[in-house]
């Protein structure tokens, strides 16, 4: 339910369909039912499950003008169930609900504060008593007993969506249970889920970046609701209306201005019916008439400057065209123009050249209005930094002017408008978008988003289908003047400074825990409970058919998987060893992206892989060096010479070296006032002590006397180790094979694959917490840690029932007893962990929540670890879920190999998940108590804690363990 930055998802519609894929998007089903509801159905009979996507033309732009926040919130409610589901009496239920729903609106309308404590313990006692006929997160249970998997919803301006993956044998199931989650709904449990948006309020209110952007979104909208935050002001937050979400469902959550979408696995012939049905029973009402809100338009260079970064950064942002117009395709191109993913814009060049610290464009088009931003880091002024470090022995960092950095942004801009750039880029944009778009053709969830968007900007399939004729039509002339209309002299420009935002406090309101009736199981429920399946399918890995692994020549391993979808490869190299075996080598793999050849410089290789539209990414873990490669198959010898000349002879240059370090010089100055960063760094502390990476890592005068010669030598002695290959394309394996070996070039003795290494953990061996303050700190961010067992992997079911009893979502222990019951965070977790055979497991779990409510958060969280609550009738649940979604969890083609080499890292030579589904049939509750006894229970608990000491309750930490407080500066290496 988190909220997201929607550009990715809404520039999806500017990308274009191969031919290949022609006949996939004609076969696409669209059509209405009677009551008007929009159903979207795409067959893909080579994915293993079905992803369901329910969306709703109304979000935050909707939202009352005194209600803001009021769609996120009923995005939240309609998890809670309806007048079947989530209630044993509904009857006596709904006395306590119309009282809360009358005391909410005295609420809201008074602005005594005594009184409005009076009114919310009187909410909270009639909350109590609705709790006594509660069935608490049964929508999540019955979703979870047809093994649905990734249950999620968000909210943005536009439209709120719903979602999750099911196995296609429960498609009448999901298509009851979903159709009913929206007839009639109950918001029962409202003023404990109001306190859960309080703390996904106050995660963003801890964002920095995230607050810079809703205030350059509130400048740029102006007198739009788009200037909203989608999770509403605070002060509306705290007097929500109940009146208001409930009219606000019975106007928009109506079948003329929904969508079904579903994709994946499944029947659209056997679907069609059963979506009649169920779907059908909805009542269409007349919507409200749509009125779009008129923008300014920037006059000249305006400027908005903020104080709230964690470094220092600038934004261009210009006016465009909504999600609809025709223009909308081509901005896109504009941006590609400016920067790409294969770095070769004319804003690349800019960061390239080191002119700039960085520099992005990206186009955003919602219903109403779109902008085009290009977003920029000023320069480090790296002489000035090395002579303040030397009077003062710190690396501060210094930039530039943000004036210097628009002037180079705004030439290049100027470039673009003249049309001063090579005709090919025009293609490879075509390309690569093409690519791009056929990955997320061959994925049900991307699949089903991109879907889902077709339907909320208002348009249908055929505008689609035709993205590939529009594209192919598109020409230079079309782009250079789409610039010059859009791109000219009125534009806001953003200058944001170091700085913190004012925050607005939330305290803690006091309430009781809302205590859940054990047992308490609706007759819906039970019905989805007891109806057995007949139709249950299971789909495995077969070893012998579906991939291909063999040794091609010594020291080099191929695995290869069919790709039936599209012709998009994909091609993983894996050298056996890495940061642990091979000093620097992360510097190393690094600087690789930024290497020419002795061939061609940067600039020139980047346009090479860029002419094929071929991506590649250069990158190194504990164990491997790891080369990713992507693109159109039908270059892809080209790619794999190309791949070979860096590989082989790489030429690199004290300049980007210079890009390197600049970043991390960057980076670690920040790094502190960056509270997600601090809470990392001290659970890294605890687990790892000294080999926490923000300890063992170089200095900045160390990173400042790195070597160019030196870096290619370690890069060399990694390439000296066996390979392992993961190959997923539409060419067959011998075609593949040939290819590899008659292009790519690997060292003649190559040395064995270093057996994998994993950084030892710290042993706990009391109970203590751990605080670092932080002044700045909103909420508290808390990590639990306990050591396990050594891993067997024939505890493996033990451990995966264990997880999804103790931590399985809504239902699990620890959202049930931290969220749901006390409203003490917006999300929490504890998962058992492993790595290696032989190597200890470990329990790690984590929250957030604000000052006040920290030091029953943490007694709560403790206590659960320490004394697991045990609910027998759960067990059964929990084996449903887990036994349906292993069975249709069969890896997709292109994570094929790779799920298959860890399975025989750990010892298996079959299917892992059709194993695991034999043995977790034959589980019971005291296999899940015996793994908790043996592996978690009664150890000792170390637990960090990163915040404001000043709000938090010191002595009522003291009271659950020792408390030892740690200063940031023990957390990171000094220089």
């Amino acid at each position: 339910m988190k909220f997201k930055k929607l550009i990715s998802l809404l520039t999806l519609f500017v990308v274009v369909t191969s031919s290949l894929l022609a006949s996939d998007l004609n076969s696409i089903k669209e059509y209405k039912l009677k009551n008007g509801l929009t159903v979207i159905l795409n067959e893909d009979k080579y994915a293993s499950d079905v992803f369901g996507y329910v969306v709703t033309k109304a979000g935050a732009k909707e939202d009352p003008a005194d209600q803001e926040g009021i769609a996120h919130y009923l995005e939240h409610m309609l998890f809670k169930g309806n007048e079947q589901i989530g209630t044993i009496n509904w009857e006596k239920e709904k006395v306590y609900i119309d009282k809360i729903y009358a005391l909410y609106e005295k609420l809201k309308s008074t602005k005594d504060k005594k009184e409005e404590a009076e009114i919310q313990k009187e909410i909270n006692e009639l909350s109590k008593e609705a709790a006594q006929y509660a069935c608490q997160n049964e929508l999540d249970k019955v979703l979870k007993d047809i093994g649905s998997t990734g249950l999620n919803a968000n909210t943005s301006w536009d439209r709120t969506v719903y979602m999750n993956s099911f196995p296609d044998f429960q498609l009448e199931k999901w298509l009851k249970i979903y159709s009913d989650r929206f007839i009639n709904p109950v918001f029962r449990g409202f003023q404990a889920e109001l306190e859960v948006v309080f703390e996904e309020k106050n995660e963003s209110l801890d964002n920095r970046n995230r607050k810079m952007y809703e205030e350059l979104l509130a400048k740029v909208f102006e007198g739009h609701e788009y200037s909203r935050t989608v999770l509403g002001r605070v002060e509306h937050i705290k007097k929500p209306s109940l009146v208001a979400m409930k009219e606000f469902y019975d106007k928009y959550y109506v079948p003329n201005n929904m969508c079904l979408i579903l994709t994946g696995n499944f029947s659209s012939t056997e679907a069609q019916p059963l979506i009649e049905k169920y779907f059908g029973r909805w009542e269409p009402k007349d919507l409200p008439k749509e009125e779009v809100k008129p923008v300014k338009d920037f006059k000249g260079g305006e400027s908005l400057a903020l104080k709230l970064g964690y470094s220092r950064r600038g934004s261009l942002v210009y006016r465009t065209v909504n999600n609809k117009h025709e223009d909308a395709v081509t901005l896109e191109f504009v941006a590609q123009l400016l920067s790409n993913s294969t770095e070769t814009g004319l804003l690349d060049q800019l960061r390239l050249d080191k002119k700039v610290g960085g520099a992005y464009s990206s186009n955003m088009n919602l219903n109403d209005h779109g902008i085009f931003t290009i977003d920029y880091s000023p320069k480090l002024r790296k002489e000035v930094m090395i002579e303040k470090y030397k009077q003062t022995g710190r690396y501060e960092p210094v930039y530039e002017s943000f004036n210097g950095a628009e002037k180079l942004i705004l030439a290049q801009v100027k470039k673009l408008k003249n049309g001063e750039f090579e005709d090919w880029k025009i293609d490879a944009i075509k390309k690569d978008l093409i690519k791009d778009f056929d990955l997320s053709l061959e994925n049900n969830v991307r699949m089903g988003i991109l879907l889902g968007d077709v339907f909320q900007k208002g348009s249908d399939l055929n505008e689609l289908k035709s993205y590939t004729a529009k594209i192919k039509s598109i020409t230079k002339e079309d782009i250079v003047n789409c610039a010059n209309k859009y791109l000219g002299n009125n534009y806001l420009a953003l200058n944001a400074y170091e700085g913190k935002p004012k925050q607005k406090k939330i305290e803690k309101p006091g309430y009781e825990p809302i205590e859940p009736v054990a047992g308490n199981l609706s007759n819906y429920a039970k019905e989805i409970f007891e109806t057995k399946n007949t139709n249950s399918k299971e789909d495995y890995v077969d070893f012998d058919k579906d991939f291909v692994c063999a040794n091609i020549r010594d020291g080099v391993e191929l695995y290869y998987a069919e790709n039936p979808h599209n012709n998009v490869f994909s091609l993983r190299i894996s050298y056996g060893a890495g940061n642990h075996q091979i000093k620097d080598l992360e510097y190393a793999s690094g600087l690789m992206n930024y290497a020419g050849t002795l061939k061609r410089d940067i600039s020139s290789l980047k346009e090479e892989f860029a002419k094929i539209s071929c991506n590649y990414s250069i990158y190194s873990t504990d164990n491997e060096l790891i080369v990713s490669v992507n693109g159109d198959e039908k270059y892809l010898d080209d790619a794999l010479k190309l791949i070979t000349e860096l590989l082989l002879i790489p030429n690199l240059d004290e300049e980007k070296l210079e890009l390197l370090v600049n970043s991390q010089i960057s980076s670690r100055y920040y790094e502190k006032q960056n509270v997600g960063a601090v809470a990392n760094a001290l659970r890294q502390y605890i687990l790892y002590g000294e080999k926490s990476d923000y300890l063992d890592r170089k200095t900045i005068d160390d990173l400042n006397k790195l070597l160019v010669s030196k870096l290619v030598g370690v890069y060399q002695d990694a390439t000296s180790y066996g390979v392992e290959m993961h190959y997923c394309g539409a060419k067959d394996f011998n075609s593949v094979k040939q290819s590899i070996m008659s292009n790519l070039n690997f060292k003649s003795d190559l040395k064995p694959r270093c057996d994998k290494f994993s950084r030892e953990m710290n042993k706990v061996e009391n109970d203590e917490i751990y605080f670092v303050h932080d002044a700045d700190a909103v909420q508290c961010n808390i990590f639990l840690f306990v050591n396990g067992e050594i891993f067997d992997p024939a505890d493996l079911s033990k451990i995966m029932a264990f997880n999804n009893y103790f931590s399985g979502g809504f239902s699990g222990i620890v959202l049930q007893e931290i969220r749901e019951k006390r409203s003490l965070t917006y999300g929490a977790s504890a998962q058992y962990g492993f790595g290696l055979k032989s190597k200890p497991g470990y329990l790690l779990g984590g929250t957030k929540t604000q000052a006040d409510k920290t030091v029953e958060a943490v007694k709560v969280f403790k206590d659960i670890i320490k004394n697991m609550p045990e609910k027998e009738d759960r067990i059964k649940n929990v084996k449903s879920y887990l036994t349906q979604s292993l069975m249709s969890g069969k890896p997709s083609f292109r994570s094929m190999t790779p799920t298959v080499s860890r399975w025989k890292e750990l010892g298996f030579t079959e299917d892992l998940n059709h194993k695991m589904v034999n043995e977790i049939n034959e589980l019971q509750f005291e296999d899940i108590k015996d793994f908790y006894k043996k592996s978690i229970g009664g150890k000792p608990i170390a637990i960090c804690i990163v915040g404001n000491k000043s709000k938090v309750d010191v002595k009522g930490l003291k009271q659950i363990s020792k408390l030892k407080f740690i200063s940031k500066s023990k957390l990171f290496s000094s220089k």
